[in-house]
Parts: C-alpha cells; sequence; structure tokens
C-alpha cells in the first residue's frame, strides 16, 4: 500500500509526520489448528491500523483496515518516503511447510481484493494502478514459468518411460537369443558320431595309399 498522509487525494501531503512500531498494531488471531503438539500458536492478523502523529502541524492520521485475509505481523513492514508518503506491505500469512523447507502453502494465492467483503472503505481509498500492473506482469512470468516448467517434468517423464521400455525389450530379446544358443548347443552334442564299442581307434585322417589296411 501506498499511504498519503493528506486528508484529500487532490491536497498536498503533510510532512512532519511520524510513526512508530507501538503506533503501527495488528490485532492478533490465534490459530491453533497449524500447529503440532509442544508447539506455539500461530499468530496472525486480518485487522491492520496504520497511526502517524504530525506535531508540528496538529494533525494525526489513523487508517484502520479490515483485510481479506490473514497477514503475519512479524514479516510485514512500513517506510516513510519522501513527501509525506509510506510504503506498507502487508505479507499473507504462511501455513504448512513446503517442498523448499518453508511455510508456502499460501505462496501464488492472490485475494480478490485488499478488503474482506463486510469491511467499509475509505472514502479517499483508491487503486494503485502501476502497482498493480506490476503485479500482473510479475503474475503472468510466474504462470509462464509454472507451465514451461510443468511442461519440462512431463517431456522428462516420458522420455524415462520411452527409455524404460526401450530397455525392457532389449533385455527381451537378450533372454530370447540365450535361449537359442543353448538350444543349438544341445543339438550339436546330440549329432556327432557315437564312439566305437570294441575299443578300435578311429581316426578322421585318411589312410595312405601304401598302408590301405588298418592294422586291428
Amino acid at each position: 500500500m501506498n499511504i498519503k498522509l493528506a486528508h484529500k487525494l487532490d491536497t498536498p501531503a503533510t510532512l512532519d509526520c511520524k510513526s512508530t512500531k507501538e503506533m503501527i498494531t495488528f490485532t492478533p488471531h490465534y490459530d491453533n489448528s497449524t500447529t503440532t503438539e509442544g508447539a506455539t500458536a500461530t499468530i496472525s492478523s486480518t485487522s491492520y491500523t496504520f497511526r502517524a502523529e504530525c506535531p508540528k502541524s496538529g494533525k494525526n492520521f489513523v487508517l484502520p483496515l479490515k483485510l481479506w485475509g490473514a497477514v503475519d505481523p512479524a514479516r510485514s513492514t512500513w517506510d516513510y518516503g519522501s513527501v509525506g508518503r509510506v510504503s506498507v506491505r502487508l505479507e499473507k500469512l504462511r501455513v504448512g511447510n513446503g517442498s523448499d523447507g518453508e511455510n508456502n502453502s499460501q505462496k501464488g494465492k492472490k485475494w480478490p481484493q485488499l478488503l474482506s467483503m463486510d469491511a467499509k472503505r475509505p472514502s479517499n481509498m483508491h487503486t494503485w494502478w502501476k502497482m498493480q500492473a506490476k503485479f500482473d506482469d510479475e503474475e503472468e512470468k510466474l504462470r509462464k514459468q509454472k507451465e514451461e516448467e510443468q511442461k519440462k517434468k512431463e517431456e522428462e517423464e516420458k522420455k524415462r518411460k520411452e527409455e524404460a521400455d526401450e530397455q525392457a525389450k532389449q533385455n527381451a530379446t537378450n533372454d530370447n537369443d540365450d535361449v537359442n544358443d543353448e538350444e543349438e548347443e544341445d543339438s550339436d552334442g546330440d549329432g556327432g558320431d557315437p564312439e566305437p564299442a570294441d575299443g578300435t581307434a578311429t581316426t578322421d585322417e585318411p589312410a595312405s595309399s601304401s598302408d590301405a589296411k588298418a592294422e586291428l
């Protein structure tokens, strides 16, 4: 949020204002449902009040807001800028443990609006279009990034499946080749000439012409 310390948008901002931590308040909300045994209850807030005091002009500013969702007071910040403006950053409450080791289950969840449905909208409040355009661009980039990551993940999964199927086919082919080799070895062993039973020796060498008769 960008707060202008003025009662109207078209009037100059008050410059001699200051705020302290005690003047920036959150209405605490204790949620025990997000904790484990022995852990401290989560402290969040759906109400935020900004206060500023301007001693020289004698003006005081109070901006109470009832928010759409819960915010984390410990992570929320504010900072004075130039010409009587204050920049406020409200951090959405993070609940649950994410894959990156930190609480992040509500990361990327976009509120439909800043204030709750039953909140009274300040009459001098309007949309910060420049910041809205910036967030819209970031959200679109994040969406495209997630789509690309999902597409890459699906392609890698498809490639792994194809490689696994190809390996299974190769293993099946190798098993069939091993079976065929064993069958051929068995066939070669059964088809040889039997050894003579009378103890005579046999040779594959042809008898010479001078000794055609083998001696028994």
